[in-house]
């Protein structure tokens, strides 16, 4: 495994503001309120917002106070994020909501990256990994023919690269992203030039689903949901 760079992209930046916000909601929140019932502004998380400047403004509801709740620094996206309390709204964007939306970003705001690397799988059978890390920066990995692995590392997301015609994960992907998903990370994906083949939660992980995941034999190639588990193939 070879590290090729360490860079603060569109994507990485999007990914770390959410996810702030997200671990707020299941850390600090969840003991008090069910992360179900709290819903987002939806203009306070578009892309326009979140990337506007060097502060950020994250509008949430329902958790029965009003006032900022939390502020942080993403120190390499050079971000800070404040999380601010408005009383009550019946619209806005829920918590299972905003894990998807975390989980397609990569695809929507690096697309043209992540299909450079893929491309170059398709060409040399060199796979590559991109790390989304929680403050905010995008590690790119070199890894092996037809083979990219590392030491569990958390993160908020993990893509890794596929030849052309490979849209799925193997047995070994699906084991790498339980770790990932269950210390907490959003989305474990592979790529190819033109698919993405997602695996995210939608909540806390579900003890049946790891259990039916850690058992599945052979590699998933089709859309399946299960009760906190999503797989869903993208064309990007």
């Amino acid at each position: 495994m070879k590290y090729q760079e360490a860079s603060v992209t569109p994507g990485s930046r999007y990914l770390a503001v959410l996810y702030r916000l997200i671990d707020v909601l299941e850390t600090r929140l969840a003991e008090y309120y069910d992360p179900r019932e709290v819903l987002v502004d939806e203009s306070s998380i578009s892309l326009e917002n979140v990337m506007r400047g060097d502060r950020v403004r994250l509008i949430i509801y329902n958790i029965g106070e009003e006032g900022v709740i939390d502020e942080y620094q993403l120190k390499d996206a050079g971000t800070s994020i404040v999380i601010e309390a408005r009383g009550t709204s019946y619209t806005g964007i829920g918590y299972e909501d905003l894990l998807e939306i975390i989980s397609r970003a990569p695809f929507r705001l690096d697309k043209d990256l992540i299909r450079s690397l893929a491309i170059n799988t398709s060409r040399s059978g060199i796979e590559y990994m991109l790390l989304y890390t929680e403050s905010g920066l995008n590690l790119r990995l070199e890894g092996e023919r037809l083979r990219v692995r590392i030491p569990f590392v958390k993160t908020v997301a993990s893509i890794h690269t596929h030849p052309e015609g490979a849209c799925g994960l193997s047995k070994a992907d699906l084991a790498s992203g339980l770790d990932l998903l269950v210390e907490g990370g959003v989305l474990e994906a592979s790529a190819t030039p033109t698919c993405g083949f997602l695996m995210y939660r939608r909540g806390f992980i579900d003890e049946d689903d790891y259990i039916a995941v850690k058992t599945w034999r052979g590699e998933v190639l089709r859309d399946v949901a299960l009760k906190s588990i999503v797989f869903k193939r993208i064309y990007y």
